[in-house]
């Protein structure tokens, strides 16, 4: 190549070769340009899917005014190819491409929830009751199916335990579950009151996930298994012997090693059906992936479930195999670091995924009877929803010890999950799913979690991923630097529908129990999430079940809605000054959620290299007015590109479809006499021997007798029917067939 002059220099003068070579290339370029037939199929890589003419929301920052908003997307093999505009996005049409047309429709991220324990049945194993090998509902849930939930005693709940026990096989252990029934006088209960209902039979009762009684025959067990007498948690008479009553760790001893593994009946026919069902249930509300602390038990349901290729969504366990556990040390040991191990889909990615470690709580919940964990005092207390103004240290087991965490010696310190967050970070586990409400419980949780980052000696100093605490609703000022100076590891969701929706105590017909116990200003105040913002602290809007009843509570655009109004469900306007843009909460429950669990960069927003794991709106998001964001509703969801759900209208008009089946719960059918008739349910003898209580609903449940078609107000107790009902923690009738 030659060079002219000074001028000619910053320009070269291709050669008669160069220019050969170029117009061979662009001749060769324009032959394949005009057919592919040339070229092997496998190394055409055409979209899979397209989406087109719509409006992209990719929460790829941040920032909102920095968020880009386009037309259309590319996917492929399950992940984002593209984004730009819809010309330049059909250039990656094939032949086998799938074309979406948006039509000006919102195209989204799927929502990530971080309080979903209970995406798949034994989620939170210790809180379910379980005899006759069968994993079963709660007694509030039975209570209130036979109308006896209003002005239940304890003398009632001890007759309904013997019942049970009753109905148990011979020998077998029996769990009872009773939180939430807010009675006073159920933590008064000793070992001596249930020798009275089983002297025979191991028996347990359990006052939440943290608090149980147990018989005598069930605490010899549980001593010559290994509990320690010794124990914090073993509680002790002024005589020093032990009571019955055991705090966290005692209690989940017994939940969780001596608990026996519910049947293979029940695997099949409850829990795998059962966690398909949520599964799509999550994916029609617009969620992707469900996060929580999660048992064993769960685990192996999830694991069937992928290999089984029915995982309808992403399923990302907080792995509680240290929760409540004596022998925690031993466990870390034996395990070792499983952060990050997953089970993956060959187009979809990760399913199943370990993203952390769990430990149990050390806080309660405004309507169960240890209240939350708070640094000021309630303004009233309700009977059966604690005796003390601050709450109850469940670490401690405070409530029968008298003592909080910080006042335990050192010695007593490592009878708690307080010491086992500190184990846990020795061998560079992080934790996550781990229920936090008041306070004094994010202060103490905090402190726990910086302890253990600051100790000498840990095996492993890297940290995979972040911590993540849930709930987090009570906050002050004091507070502040605190989770700032954490920000770096420790994330917060935050959970809005606590004060967005009130729990309630059904027990007493009680509404709105925060208010009543802190106030309405001070609750307007619990979840600020401006505020955490604005101070720079790591924050999440937390999602858990979708309800489907009252839809769309707790769904992605409720959650939305609330926090760009302030508006609760009661109409009112609860802190003006915490009002976000809809940008940034959407943010909040998608790119930020993933980051809690450490996945920002695989999840939560769309950009190219992302898992295709987005929704496509029945509106627009941009423009909606923001009180009438939550009408918005998913038509499509996507998870790793594939269609989760669809909905029937767009799958007409798109001719998508889901490979994922709603499964029909096998129904099961018995012959046995009625034991009792209820207006809206009626209780018999299951084919297992168990008392089983069905639901009857006027609109699924046919009602014959003599072969008569007839109202269910004329089924008596004694008529022996044929039963065909659906097994599982909500049964209903769906036929009753009586002579």
């Amino acid at each position: 190549m030659m060079w002219s002059s000074a001028r000619c220099a910053r320009r070269p003068v291709p050669s008669v070769l160069g220019l050969v070579f170029a117009l061979n290339v662009l001749a060769i370029g324009s032959a394949y340009a005009q057919s592919a037939q040339g070229i092997p199929a496998e190394l055409i890589r055409y979209a899979d899917m397209i989406l087109v003419n719509g409006q992209v929301v990719t929460v790829d920052s941040d920032e909102p005014q920095k968020m880009t908003v386009a037309e259309a997307v590319a996917v492929r093999e399950g992940k984002i190819l593209k984004i730009g505009t819809t010309a330049a996005i059909r250039l990656f049409t094939g032949p086998n491409t799938k074309v979406v047309d948006l039509k000006g429709r919102s195209l989204l991220p799927a929502a990530v929830y971080s309080d979903a324990d209970n995406a798949v049945p034994g989620g939170d194993v210790a809180k379910e009751a379980q005899w006759r090998g069968w994993v079963r509902t709660d007694m509030r849930r039975l209570l209130r199916a036979e109308g006896k939930l209003r002005g239940a005693t304890v003398a009632m709940i001890l007759d309904k335990v013997r019942r049970i026990v009753l109905q148990a096989y011979p020998g077998e252990t029996v769990y009872v579950f009773a939180q939430k029934l807010g009675l006073p006088g159920m933590f008064k209960l000793t070992k001596k009151d249930l020798d009275k209902l089983a002297p025979n039979q191991p028996l347990g009762l359990w006052l939440g996930s943290s608090h149980g009684i147990v018989n005598s025959k069930l605490l010899k067990i549980a001593f010559d298994k290994g509990l320690p007498r010794s124990h914090l948690h073993v509680i002790k008479d002024e005589n020093g012997e032990p009571t019955g009553q055991l705090g966290q760790q005692a209690i989940g001893f017994i939940g969780y090693h001596l608990r026996p593994w519910p049947t293979k009946k029940w695997h099949d026919t409850v829990a795998i059906p059962e966690a398909q069902i949520m599964m799509l249930q999550y994916a029609r509300a617009g969620v992707a992936t469900a996060t929580g602390h999660m048992s064993g038990l769960t685990t192996t349901i999830l694991n069937r479930l992928h290999h089984r290729g029915e995982m309808a969504i992403r399923v990302y366990p907080a792995h509680d195999f240290i929760r409540q556990n004596i022998h925690a040390d031993q466990y870390l040991r034996r395990i070792g670091n499983l952060v990050d191990f997953a089970l993956v889909d060959k187009t979809r990615g990760p399913m199943v995924k370990i993203i952390a470690t769990a430990v149990g709580p050390h806080s309660g919940a405004p309507n169960t009877a240890l209240s939350l964990l708070t640094i000021e005092p309630k303004i009233k207390l309700i009977e059966g929803l604690g005796e003390s103004r601050h709450g109850y240290d469940k670490w401690s087991a405070q409530i029968w010890t008298g003592k909080a965490t910080k006042d335990l010696t050192k010695e007593e310190l490592k009878d708690t999950d307080y010491y086992t967050i500190l184990l846990a970070r020795q061998h560079g586990w992080n934790l996550s799913g781990i229920h936090n409400m008041g306070s004094a419980a994010i202060r103490l949780a905090m402190n726990a979690i910086e302890e253990a980052e600051a100790q000498k000696g840990k095996y492993v100093t890297e940290r995979f991923k972040p911590s993540g605490l849930d709930h987090n609703i009570d906050w002050l000022p004091e507070l502040l630097p605190q989770a700032k100076r954490l920000s770096s590891y420790l994330g917060f969701s935050i959970a809005t529908r606590n004060v967005f929706k009130q729990r309630g105590f059904r027990a007493r017909g009680l509404k709105n129990v925060l208010s009543l116990q802190y106030g309405e200003k001070r609750v307007a105040g619990m979840a600020p999430i401006k505020t955490l913002i604005e101070a720079g602290i790591k924050i999440n809007i937390e999602g858990s079940k979708p309800d489907f009843k009252r839809a769309p509570i707790r769904w992605p655009m409720w959650y939305v809605e609330k926090a760009v109004t302030q508006v609760d469900i009661r109409g009112r306007v609860l802190d003006p000054n915490e009002r976000i843009d809809r940008k940034t909460a959407l943010t909040l429950i998608t790119r930020w959620s993933a980051r809690y669990i450490g996945e920002e960069k695989s999840i939560g927003s769309i950009a190219p290299g992302m898992y295709a794991d987005m929704v496509v709106m029945n509106g627009n998001f941009l423009k909606q007015p923001a009180n009438e964001l939550a009408q918005l509703r998913p038509l499509l969801t996507l998870v790793g590109g594939v269609p989760s759900y669809v909905d029937p209208n767009f799958a007409t008009e798109t001719g998508l479809s889901s490979p994922f089946k709603k499964p029909r719960i096998p129904a099961e059918k018995v012959e046995t006499a009625l034991l009792k008739v209820m207006r809206r349910a009626i209780v018999f003898t299951g084919a297992d021997g168990a008392e089983v209580t069905a639901r009857l609903s006027s609109k699924r449940t046919k009602v014959r007798i003599a072969g008569k078609k007839v109202a269910r107000r004329l089924l008596k107790a004694g008529m022996n029917c044929s039963i065909e009902y659906t097994p599982g923690k909500r049964n209903e009738a769906s036929s009753v067939d009586c002579k």
